[in-house]
């Protein structure tokens, strides 16, 4: 049953490539977050209005290039976005509007860019089979694909435009992967990593099935490789797109149905 739905504004800055992003009220104040499935904190830009709440300690934040950014941790009194309302929240005053799964992950929810919404459900859909979800140490959610006959868990990130996959995996299986050509890939914090650009002939997730699916590669580093605690791609919007994603992270399921 479908308790609430959100719509969600999908942006794109080149073919291929999107963003979701959603309207929060925090403490009455509207602004536009990203909607960051592989967020497992929340965090919110350092401006004038943010810089007059007081701080609770602080830590660092890392993108992909595993480059640390010190945040202070505050605390307002309620983000709402659609009839949800979150109340006293710990977020990272930091340089973005993130909203990640420790905020939004908490009660069944689905996914879907093509019709751009964000829905609250009671349960997941019927009809639909469901699998296990994984979660990481920090609350990150991973989720099995296939590449032929390869069986791979990926970070399900709707706060990557693109899926990426670490080189050392790429380089350990070189029969499922075409190099396309080279291009510099950004991590959430705007660091430059220099990447490749591979195609992939045969992905299935669910029963999802997709061909000719382009994958970014870079060395991941001790750090990330620690971080995704096995998993060795993050699946993005370009994937993401293709379908309508449901979880219930309290019951440890997921679903996906397919949208053309």
């Amino acid at each position: 049953m479908l308790l609430d739905s959100i719509p969600i504004k999908v942006v794109s800055d080149k073919p291929g490539f999107f963003l979701a992003r959603i309207d929060v009220l925090v403490d009455g104040e509207r602004r536009s977050f990203l909607l960051d499935t592989g967020a497992a904190t929340s965090s919110i830009e350092s401006d004038e209005h943010t810089n007059k709440y007081p701080t609770f300690g602080s830590r660092d934040s890392k993108g992909v290039s595993g480059i640390a950014r010190k945040c202070d941790i505050i605390q307002p009194e309620a983000l709402s976005f659609g009839m949800q309302k979150i109340l006293k929240p710990y977020l990272d005053r930091c340089d973005r509007n993130i909203l990640g799964i420790d905020i939004f992950g908490n009660s069944p929810f689905q996914v879907s860019l093509k019709s751009k919404r964000l829905n609250y459900l009671s349960d997941l859909p019927e009809g639909v089979a469901s699998e296990k979800v994984r979660r990481l140490s920090p609350g990150h959610v991973t989720i099995p694909i296939r590449m032929e006959k390869v069986i791979v868990d990926v970070l399900f990130d709707t706060g990557a435009d693109s899926t990426i996959a670490d080189l050392q995996f790429v380089e350990k299986h070189p029969e499922l992967f075409e190099m396309v050509r080279s291009e510099d890939g950004f991590d959430v914090h705007g660091n430059k990593i220099p990447s490749r650009v591979y195609k992939v002939r045969n992905l299935s997730v669910g029963s999802l099935n997709l061909i000719n699916v382009e994958i970014a590669a870079f060395d991941y580093g001790d750090f990330l490789r620690e971080k995704m605690e096995g998993a060795s791609i993050i699946l993005g919007n370009n994937v993401i797109s293709k379908g309508k994603w449901s979880f219930d992270l309290n019951s440890g399921n997921w679903t996906v149905e397919a949208e053309s």
